[in-house]
């Protein structure tokens, strides 16, 4: 701890002296928001930083995240746009990817989709960006394209539940009860997980509905009594 007050203070002695070197208030911005808890300056050395060098990536990302926590929408995007227009195809990740969130939060699906699409190019194998592509395929009801999109996540981290949930989800909405019940069961033998859960039950009384219409009471009795089971 010594160690790291001795490098504040080293830090505020450059930014003294030479206010134009931009590492400088990156490092008091982490300060700011992560020991003195105060994100209103740490987001103004933030700025700071990255208007003083704009490929600095993490400043620029850690300006728009408190902008944005901050209720300052104007100037999050303000940044984001700036550094988007200038930038090259497979670059700038960090502000497609946060402008993609942006619309993904106010609706504006198709314009999230194009966005996170962009932000895979530069990088096609972070997996918390394809599933936020299969978020914005989803609520644009490209379901097809949302699968892909989940798979491709669990693909990249199998340890993550949540595609294999959204893929089931949107299966069970398609009609495909017993593929969204093996991947319901998937999540469920790991850990009771709500959500899969009562998809679960109700594909299961889906299921026993169907059966019951083909006269197969006992193997619609034995759907009812799983799915009493899992809603309970």
């Amino acid at each position: 701890m010594t160690s790291y007050f001795e490098s504040l203070i080293s830090s505020f002695q450059a930014a003294k002296l030479d206010p134009n070197l931009g590492c400088v208030f990156r490092y008091l911005g982490h300060y700011y928001r992560e020991v003195a808890k105060d994100p209103a300056r740490a987001r103004g050395c933030y700025k700071k930083a990255f208007e003083m060098d704009k490929d600095d990536a993490e400043s620029g990302a850690a300006s728009v995240d408190l902008s944005m926590e901050q209720g300052d929408m104007d100037t999050a995007l303000a940044i984001l746009q700036s550094v988007i227009e200038k930038a090259t195809p497979g670059s700038a990740k960090w502000a497609w990817m946060r402008r993609g969130l942006y619309y993904l939060k106010v609706g504006e699906y198709q314009q999230a989709v194009s966005d996170l699409q962009a932000a895979l190019r530069a990088d096609p194998e972070d997996w918390v960006c394809w599933e936020c592509l299969g978020e914005a395929y989803l609520n644009r009801r490209s379901f097809t394209a949302a699968l892909k999109a989940f798979g491709k996540a669990h693909q990249l981290q199998p340890a993550s539940i949540y595609s294999v949930y959204q893929a089931a989800a949107i299966k069970q909405t398609l009609g495909k009860f017993r593929e969204a019940v093996a991947e319901y069961l998937q999540i469920t033998a790991q850990q009771d997980y709500v959500p899969a859960l009562k998809g679960l039950g109700e594909c299961q009384l889906s299921l026993a509905k169907i059966v019951m219409e083909d006269c197969r009471d006992g193997g619609a009795i034995d759907f009812i009594q799983q799915a009493i089971q899992n809603l309970f």
